[in-house]
């Protein structure tokens, strides 16, 4: 659902099976100090295990208590001790013979969720925008442009452009999306540094199509066109990107700043 706006039909079984690991876990290191006469007592193993429990225990707690801190990529952090802590607690309670039937039920979960993300991802298949595969026919193009400054005005297009632009497309990118977002606030080094890219030079502008990124709406694509407005300048639409259904997904804006503005001078530079 974040990455395909599709609900994944299967369910993994890795989370009511770990729940079972975290209650045996606690259950054996409980009986283990106690016939060890304590925690320092017992046997290495034991202790390896109730390791193994707290340091799982402790992350979790740092995440629930971290702001922002939601969602698969950092719920990530915890691996591998989810599974340090279900066989953990399997094996403990239950024996070797348990934890292969486990183990067991795991990959056949493992393969059924595969499975499932593999359907989602098919080449028809919509994507949020920040998620879109669309992005590698944007760079591609923006590779083989012959632009002087190639701006982001959105959220979390510049590190995509970065990571799979060529030298020459890295050297002329920049990200502005935090100047567009807080257009009327700007110091005034940070309204010369806009400007900079713009003066003198022939640049390119990405935005997320007309419906935003879907996540983050920072309204910093509105604020372009404002800025754009303000200054006399007219962007063209050089290209636009859409997904398989025909959602645009990306936009492209051509602006000459060898020219002078077509405005009057008059004209504010940042519209508040």
């Amino acid at each position: 659902l974040w990455v395909t706006k599709r609900t994944l039909a299967a369910q993994s079984l890795m989370n009511p099976i770990l729940t079972l690991g975290v209650a045996g876990m606690v259950l054996a290191s409980l009986r283990a100090a106690r016939r060890a006469g304590g925690v320092g007592r017992m046997p290495f193993q034991e202790r390896v295990r109730l390791c193994h429990l707290v340091i799982f225990a402790l992350i979790f707690v740092e995440i629930l208590f971290t702001k922002m801190a939601y969602g698969p990529p950092h719920i990530m952090v915890l691996y591998p001790f989810q599974l340090f802590v279900t066989f953990g607690g399997v094996v403990a309670v239950a024996g070797m013979l348990s934890t292969a039937v486990i183990a067991a039920v795991l990959v056949a979960s493992g393969l059924n969720v595969g499975a499932a993300y593999d359907r989602n991802f098919r080449p028809t298949a919509e994507f949020v925008p920040h998620w879109s595969p669309v992005i590698y026919q944007l760079v591609d193009f923006l590779n083989h442009q012959p632009a002087e400054r190639i701006v982001s005005v959105d959220w979390g297009l510049h590190n995509q452009v970065w990571a799979l632009g060529t030298s020459k497309t890295r050297a002329i990118a920049r990200d502005r999306w935090f100047e567009f977002r807080h257009l009327g606030d700007l110091s005034g080094q940070e309204r010369t540094s806009l400007l900079r890219d713009f003066e003198g030079l022939r640049w390119l502008a990405i935005t997320y199509g007309p419906d935003g990124d879907g996540f983050n709406n920072f309204d910093t694509r509105p604020n372009f066109l404002k800025w754009c407005a303000a200054l006399g300048i007219v962007p063209r639409l050089e290209r636009a990107f859409t997904s398989p259904a025909g959602t645009i997904i990306y936009e492209v804006y051509s602006l000459d700043g060898s020219r002078p503005p077509t405005g009057h001078g008059a004209a504010p530079p940042y519209p508040r």
